[in-house]
């Protein structure tokens, strides 16, 4: 990915999660889960390889390992954010 795109792509998905997160934030976190998890499905059962069912569900799999992948990164950096608000 070009730095410029990259950039752009990490502006918007900041603005975006800043948006959502007031909404969010007034719920348990078995809720918030709930819902991430609901939003993922509707993603993932959207998503289709033409060429067959199970190259559809090797997709979707490769996509939710991925996607799994990147919140544990996320983790120690929201984590360090947080930290000054988290008891």
């Amino acid at each position: 990915m070009i730095p410029d795109e990259e950039s752009a792509f990490a502006i918007e998905v900041h603005a975006l999660t800043e948006r959502i997160r007031p909404l969010l934030a007034r719920h348990s976190p078995h809720v918030v889960l709930s819902v991430l998890g609901d939003l993922l499905a509707m993603l993932l059962a959207g998503t289709y390889d033409l060429r067959s069912r199970e190259a559809t569900e090797l997709l979707r799999e490769q996509l939710l390992s991925g996607h799994m992948d990147y919140v544990r990164k996320l983790i120690p950096a929201n984590e360090h954010e947080l930290r000054g608000t988290v008891q």
